[in-house]
């Protein structure tokens, strides 16, 4: 069924209660005029389509004039939940230590010139 319903936003009707804000509104399906809610599994494949830029607004306007919400809000977390763990993969810390600051002490070493005696050639 998911497939059938992948990107067919044209289905979703939006249910807004009386006393609610645009914020408020809920997608569901309209099926022999009954409204069923739309599970988080279904909303990603209705609205896979929706792409989130750096000036993403989970707003518009329908033909009418009202104003209506892009993507359902539990899906928008979703997506923001999953961009955020996306881009912190993407940028992973520097392996890169900074240089202490405390000078450590040099221990110095002390070289022997003599050959060993193996390496001597006879007399």
């Amino acid at each position: 069924m998911l497939p059938l319903l992948e990107r067919k936003e044209q289905l979703v009707s939006w249910l807004q209660p009386t006393d609610g804000g645009v914020e408020d509104q809920v997608p569901s399906l309209r099926i022999n005029n009954r409204f069923y809610s739309i599970s988080l599994r279904l909303q990603k494949a209705l609205f896979r389509h929706v792409r989130l830029q750096a000036d993403f607004l989970n707003r518009e306007r329908t033909p009418d004039g009202r104003e209506k919400l892009r993507i359902p809000v539990s899906l928008l977390r979703d997506k923001r939940r999953t961009a955020a763990r996306f881009s912190a993969r993407a940028n992973p810390p520097s392996a890169t230590l900074a240089p202490d600051p405390t000078p450590k002490p040099t221990r110095r070493l002390e070289v022997n010139h003599s050959t060993p005696p193996y390496f001597r050639h006879p007399p």
